[in-house]
C-alpha cells in the first residue's frame, strides 16, 4: 500500500494564503509562534502564560483563550514533550536492534560472549535475554 500526503507549513508567516482563508488556522499558528517566541528568554509554563495572555488580548480564535484560560494551559503544559518522545522512539529501537543481534547471534550458536560483543551488551544482559527465550519457548 503507497500513501501519499501533502504537508502544509502552517508555521507563522507560511502558507498566507491558506491562513487567510481559515482564521482558526491563523490564530492557532499565531499562538503557536508566541509561544516559541516567549520559550526562548522564559520557562515553559511562564511562556505559556504569556503566550494565552497574549492570544487573549488580540480576540484570537474569537475570544476562546479567555474563556478558556485554564485549559489551555493545563492542556499544553501536558501534552507530550516531542523531543523525549523521539528519544524515546529511537532508545526502544536501539534495544530492539541489540536484542535481534543477540537472538540472531545464539541461534547460530556462538555462544554468550559472541553474542555480547556483536550486541555491545554485558554477558549478564545476554543471559537474561536467553533465559527470556527459553521461558517463551517452553
Amino acid at each position: 500500500m503507497e500513501v501519499k500526503a501533502l504537508v502544509l507549513n502552517i508555521n507563522a508567516g507560511q502558507n498566507e494564503g491558506l491562513m487567510e482563508s481559515c482564521m482558526p488556522l491563523r490564530d492557532y499558528s499565531k499562538f503557536v509562534s508566541y509561544v516559541k517566541i516567549y520559550m526562548k528568554e522564559y520557562d515553559k509554563e511562564t511562556a505559556i502564560n504569556m503566550a494565552v495572555d497574549r492570544a487573549a488580548k488580540e480576540n484570537l480564535l474569537e475570544g476562546y483563550f479567555e474563556l478558556h484560560r485554564s485549559e489551555v494551559i493545563s492542556m499544553i503544559l501536558s501534552e507530550y514533550d516531542e523531543n523525549a518522545t523521539m528519544q524515546m522512539f529511537a532508545d526502544e529501537s536501539r534495544e530492539d536492534e541489540k536484542h535481534e543481534t543477540i537472538l540472531r547471534v545464539l541461534d547460530a550458536g556462538l555462544g554468550v560472549d559472541a553474542a555480547a560483543i556483536a550486541s555491545g551488551t554485558s554477558k549478564e544482559y545476554v543471559l537474561e535475554v536467553q533465559s527470556e527465550m527459553k521461558k517463551q519457548s517452553n
